[in-house]
């Protein structure tokens, strides 16, 4: 008869041969987007854009994330971080010729592949700063060629009208593999 040790030692070491027989045979999903993004290299770019008028009231600044793949090709995500100032910002005498003009300020992150919109961000704000975070990501293989940041001033009544900054293009980095 067998000692009560050796029959537990007996029956961990089946149940452990069990786990790894159906860890074989039965692996756990794991998607490719999630193992690829476990290795992606982030390459930071800094971005810029204001609202284009004198003062300026409106304007944004930040950092793209492009994450370019480990075998190569352009990357199909950038996260987007950064701040969105409209003017007049409470307390903040630096700037007295940015009077309220009762308008607020929006940014909007477009992502381009090839030559189509694959997703776009915005943030709005009123006479302060925000901060935003956000994922900008192709829904499909084709990397993400281009980000367009715009910071455009828009009143809600219907007079003056709405105007926009100069859009400001950021290229992906390329890949190296």
């Amino acid at each position: 008869m067998m000692s009560e040790t050796r029959v537990r030692r007996l029956r961990t070491t089946v149940v452990m041969l069990g786990a790894v027989v159906a860890g074989l045979i039965f692996p756990a999903p794991v998607s490719a987007s999630t193992a690829a993004a476990a290795q992606d290299t982030v390459v930071q770019q800094p971005f810029a854009a204001d609202s284009g008028d004198a003062c300026p009231h409106g304007r944004t600044k930040g950092l793209l994330g492009w994450h370019l793949p480990p075998l190569g090709g352009g990357p199909v995500v950038a996260d987007v971080t950064g701040i969105l100032v409209d003017q007049p910002v409470s307390g903040d005498v630096s700037t007295p010729e940015c009077a309220d003009d009762f308008r607020f300020s929006t940014v909007t992150f477009t992502a381009i592949a090839g030559a189509r919109v694959v997703d776009t961000e915005s943030a709005r704000v009123d006479n302060g700063t925000v901060r935003f975070a956000f994922r900008l990501a192709a829904v499909t293989a084709t990397p993400i060629d281009l980000v367009v940041v715009q910071v455009c001033r828009v009143n809600l009544d219907p007079a003056p009208f709405t105007f926009c900054g100069p859009k400001q293009q950021y290229r992906a980095p390329i890949a190296i593999s």
